[in-house]
């Protein structure tokens, strides 16, 4: 099934240039085209006053330029020229902007960024925050519609509000929510869209007043927010904001975008598979359309009740509707031709005329052309001259700066890479002093047990030595002594505090040791860590209180335990645990 031309809700247009189309429409473009085809509004302009001139001009400025941007040109070139416009940055600011606007409507957009970036500048000079803002609001429209930058397009148009925040300018705040919404919908980032929009809904209810202006802006964004739900498939929400935005054209009679609305709903309705709601709608906009002379939404309705009656099998009135469309189709080209024409001519006569008041002036002026050019030439020469010699001078002077900084930057980077350096150097030899100091408590305390165990062992051999000799009472008492010295020889106190210092050398020894095999037993544990101190099988004895043998045999059991092989050197594997 075919699908008819499909409406277009996406704007891209400041509130302003809706509301202008809109006001435009109701008061008769065509009456209007009569008139710049006879350019009666340039002959009007003898015997004003230059105040009157520029209300004049300003006003038909305003209202044809967003339909006829080349005339709208022309007349910004009289504006321009009225003395007062001159001397005024304000009008001047106008001038720019205006013809920013033309170019932007003729869809030469370099040229019309270079007028309103123009425009901003002057603006900021002139501190002019509202001209400020419609500048920034501009500029963003331009970088969508060039080549749909509608990231950048929203960085200006969110300039542009806040501007209008601080100024409370309600009505221009409302339409910014809009126009913002309108390019997340565009971005496809509905929630942000729905966001705005109800946003701009709110400040227009809120502050705005009850103006044609106003009104229209409403409505527009009621439109608006329900497209956003129709992409969203909410379609009790697209219904609800388009029958709001209804009521409020209905009751202010405003048939231009009524009509626009009416389209809309029969395309939502075709969307939905309603054709008899599709034809009521179609038929609704093209009544108006009709009425008020809208040939463009004529040319839209007849397209798509031609697909609904071609649905119903209706051929008869499908082809009607398409004959009718042909026609109107026809009879709006005829008629841009001869309005384009019009415009040619005009603008010849007034290329012409131009022409020949130059002319006459160069005419009288031309005798003392040469000498003028002679006297420029040798004041741009000498002012060149001077200008090189300072940028020399100044380039000299700033590469001498440049020179010094960079000595200054090096020479700071030196000291401080020194300074680093001797810091390290000093930070190590700290470590170096604490390892070493850890060291000797560790040798310091394991020297005492083995003097100690020693002295002990001996001890107990005396005691076994007079016992052979001592009575039954002596026998008592020194096996009291020798269990007492056996008790002390076990004792796991004097290992605790070595085992505190050993790990403060020797950092998580005994855990890397149980991770190799963790059924190492405590004894083994030792042992290795006595042969990590390098103490040889006599010095391990002692201070295990064990038998020489009897280490020779706890090392073979750990050389098996972490399954070392013949050839492999026990002491180099825990070194380097």
């Amino acid at each position: 099934m075919a699908i008819f031309v499909q409406h277009i809700t996406n704007k891209k247009t400041t509130s302003m240039k809706l509301i202008l189309a809109f006001l435009l429409t109701t008061i008769g473009i065509a009456s209007y085209g009569q008139d710049i085809k006879q350019d009666t509004v340039i002959e009007k302009l003898n015997g004003m006053t230059d105040k009157e001139k520029i209300n004049y001009l300003s006003s038909n400025i305003n209202s044809i330029i967003f339909i006829y941007p080349k005339k709208a040109m022309d007349y910004l070139d009289y504006y321009e020229k009225i003395p007062i416009v001159q001397q005024d940055s304000m009008k001047i600011c106008y001038v720019l902007h205006g013809r920013g606007l033309c170019y932007e409507m003729m869809g030469d957009y370099s040229q019309a960024l270079d007028y309103i970036f123009k425009s901003l500048r002057l603006a900021e000079t002139i501190k002019d925050s509202i001209r400020i803002a419609y500048s920034l609001a501009e500029i963003g429209f331009i970088y969508e519609n060039q080549s749909g930058q509608y990231e950048i397009s929203l960085e200006y148009q969110k300039k542009a509000l806040e501007i209008y925040k601080k100024l409370k300018n309600y009505h221009e705040i409302s339409g910014a929510y809009n126009n913002i919404g309108n390019s997340y919908r565009i971005l496809n980032q509905l929630d942000s869209a729905v966001y705005y929009h109800k946003k701009s809904i709110k400040t227009s209810l809120e502050h705005i007043d009850k103006s044609q202006n106003a009104i229209s802006t409403l409505a527009i964004t009621y439109t608006s927010i329900g497209d956003d739900y129709q992409k969203l498939g909410y379609d009790d929400s697209v219904l609800f904001y388009k029958d709001q935005a209804r009521v409020i054209l209905e009751e202010n009679n405003m048939q231009s975008i009524l009509s626009d609305l009416y389209y809309g709903y029969a395309y939502y309705y075709r969307q939905k598979g309603d054709p008899e709601m599709t034809q009521l709608y179609l038929l609704k906009s093209l009544d108006i359309a009709l009425n008020i002379g809208l040939k463009k939404n004529q040319i839209a309705c007849y397209n798509g009740l031609s697909l609904v009656y071609e649905d119903q099998n209706n051929y008869k009135k499908a082809y009607e509707s398409m004959v009718k469309r042909s026609i109107l189709i026809d009879s709006l080209n005829q008629a841009e031709t001869r309005t384009k024409l019009a415009e040619l001519q005009a603008q010849y006569d007034y290329e012409l005329n131009k022409h020949k008041i130059e002319k006459l002036e160069l005419d009288g002026k031309v005798k003392d052309l040469h000498f003028i050019i002679l006297v420029y030439t040798v004041i741009s020469i000498i002012v060149i001259a001077i200008i090189i010699l300072i940028s020399l001078l100044l380039k000299r002077k700033k590469d001498k700066l440049l020179a010094k900084e960079k000595d200054k930057k090096h020479e700071s980077e030196r000291l401080l890479a020194k300074a680093e350096k001797e810091k390290a150097e000093i930070l190590n030899q700290e470590l170096k002093l604490q390892l070493e100091f850890k060291n000797k408590e560790l040798t310091t305390h394991a020297l005492n047990m083995m003097q100690k165990n020693k002295l002990l062992q001996e001890l107990t051999q005396r005691i076994d030595a007079f016992r052979k000799t001592a009575s039954d009472e002596q026998k008592n008492e020194l096996r009291k002594v020798k269990r007492e010295i056996n008790r002390f020889l076990r004792s796991d106190k004097d290992w605790d505090l070595f085992k505190l210092y050993f790990e403060k050398v020797n950092d998580n020894f005994f855990e890397k040791m149980k991770a190799i095999n963790p059924e190492l037993s405590i004894n083994d544990l030792r042992l290795g860590a006595l042969i990590k101190l390098n103490m040889n099988i006599k010095e391990s004895a002692s201070v295990l209180n064990v038998a020489p043998n009897s280490v020779k045999s706890a090392r073979y059991r750990l050389r098996k335990k972490l399954n070392l092989d013949i050839d492999d050197s026990l002491y180099n594997f825990i070194q380097a645990v």
